[in-house]
């Protein structure tokens, strides 16, 4: 089973055009210091066509026939000496005086490859699958990226806005962060190194011109040139490079993404600086952010936002996509609501104790008030009942005792006096029983007043006392 050398998909005897990329199978080289197409690399991997020179690398395409995946080969070749042996595979030297440069540049490029493999799992980089060395090199197989390179995407779309540019290089920033940390600076982020997957993933694909950094030798990196990306300090050879490099190629390439233009070039601006603030094109954006784009594009170092994540937290202040660490006024603010709903609390809870107080207190009121009404009610009712046995002992009387030697006219006489009597006593004791129950109701008239107002005098002094509560 045969491959297409360049996009590494399988193909059948005979075919002579790939079916999945439309391409002609037979590749001849392109260059002459071009390892063969088609050659088997390290017994495992298979090696298609030159993708790029980047750096102080060849970038192919790549087949891992262990894994089963395509993948990118990147092989050391400086072109300033290196050159390709007959043999089509091994590198050799124009000179034999330049073997000890060589040689030394072999040995970052080993280096700096074993320290980005610690960030493999970090998805702002391509993982480094494989270091080894082979004929008369060195190479990386590292992760193949299906996307767009950003500079397409900037020419397709002329430029993006600045929620989407800083949300997609986010993750980029990120990783940078972490590298820096550990010494090694990447010297060649622009739109062209920098790979949007189909998910919207953005990747950082070439760490090919990466290089350690330390108090001894910053000053003695190799000249890396990316026009308009690249600061001021890489066109110098002895030039002051650190994390701050990194810190103004990204400025300059999210400075491309918002206005789609390329910043005028660090050397010209040495001279004569023009460069416009992203404001002035035009576009919507914040005053903070615009501010943190050139302050990180300063030419003069001593100026320049010196590290990632100061940059990042400039971008920040004026960006709320992301919710950047100052809390402090938060939780001020959770602190006084908390209080707040502790005093509602306990102030709810002593008027309810209060409030419950009350209600036993006027039960008890309205219990002894029963109570006084109730006898003072059997009271009239005996009362009553007394003056109704005298009425009905006096009708009784008056009825049945009369004298049996009397006269017909003196019967006459007798009853008409008792009947008046009995008129009377009937008259006496409806007043007296009148009198009674309108005394009864005043007593109980007066009784209910007097209830009252100590019902009043009370709630008084309970509002009086909940306001004094919550004025403290």
């Amino acid at each position: 089973m045969e491959r297409c050398l360049y996009c590494m998909e399988e193909l059948y005897k005979g075919q002579e055009v790939c079916p999945a990329c439309n391409r002609n199978v037979y590749v001849e080289k392109t260059e002459p210091y071009h390892i063969t197409a088609g050659s088997s690399l390290n017994d495992r991997y298979f090696v298609g066509v030159s993708i790029e020179y980047r750096g102080e690398s060849i970038i192919y395409a790549g087949y891992d026939n262990v894994l089963r995946q395509r993948v990118s080969v990147k092989e050391y070749f400086p072109l300033e000496y290196a050159v390709r042996k007959d043999d089509g595979h091994t590198v050799g030297l124009y000179i034999n005086e330049f073997e000890n440069v060589f040689n030394e540049g072999l040995r970052r490029f080993i280096t700096e490859a074993k320290r980005l493999a610690k960030f493999r799992d970090n998805k702002g980089i391509v993982r480094i699958l494989d270091i080894f060395e082979k004929n008369g090199t060195a190479y990386q197989i590292v992760d193949y990226v299906d996307g767009n390179r950003l500079s397409d995407i900037i020419s397709k779309k002329g430029r993006l806005s600045i929620k989407e540019t800083l949300v997609m290089l986010e993750p980029i920033a990120e990783t940078l962060i972490k590298v820096h940390s550990e010494g090694v600076i990447h010297r060649n982020i622009c739109p062209e190194t920098i790979v949007i997957e189909k998910d919207g993933q953005a990747r950082l694909i070439d760490f090919g011109a990466a290089r350690h950094t330390s108090a001894t030798n910053t000053k003695t990196l190799s000249v890396m040139i990316e026009p308009g990306f690249t600061p001021e300090e890489q066109y110098l050879s002895s030039g002051n490079q650190g994390a701050w490099t990194d810190v103004y190629a990204f400025a300059a390439t999210i400075y491309k993404c918002i206005t789609g233009v390329t910043p005028e070039e660090s050397i010209l601006r040495s001279k004569h600086d023009t460069l416009k603030r992203p404001s002035e094109y035009g576009i919507e954006i914040d005053d903070c952010i615009d501010d943190a784009i050139m302050h990180a594009l300063s030419m003069d170092i001593t100026k320049r936002t010196l590290t990632m994540s100061d940059f990042m937290e400039e971008l920040h202040v004026g960006n709320k996509i992301i919710e950047w660490k100052p809390m402090g006024w938060r939780i001020y603010a959770v602190c006084c609501l908390l209080l707040w709903v502790v005093s509602l609390t306990l102030s709810s809870m002593m008027l309810r104790k209060s409030s419950d107080n009350n209600k036993k207190t006027l039960k008890e009121i309205s219990t002894t008030a029963e109570d006084k009404i109730e006898r003072h009610t059997k009271e009239i009712a005996r009362t009553t009942e007394d003056l109704t046995s005298e009425y009905v002992v006096t009708t009784q009387y008056i009825t049945t005792e009369q004298p049996k030697d009397v006269t017909d006219q003196d019967k006459i006489i007798i009853t008409t006096e008792r009947i008046t009597e009995k008129n009377t006593v009937e008259k006496d004791v409806k007043k007296k029983l009148t009198e009674e129950k309108t005394t009864e109701k005043k007593k109980t008239k007066k009784k209910n007043t007097e209830e009252k107002t100590t019902k009043n005098v009370e709630n008084t002094e309970q509002i009086t006392e909940e306001e004094i509560f919550i004025e403290d």
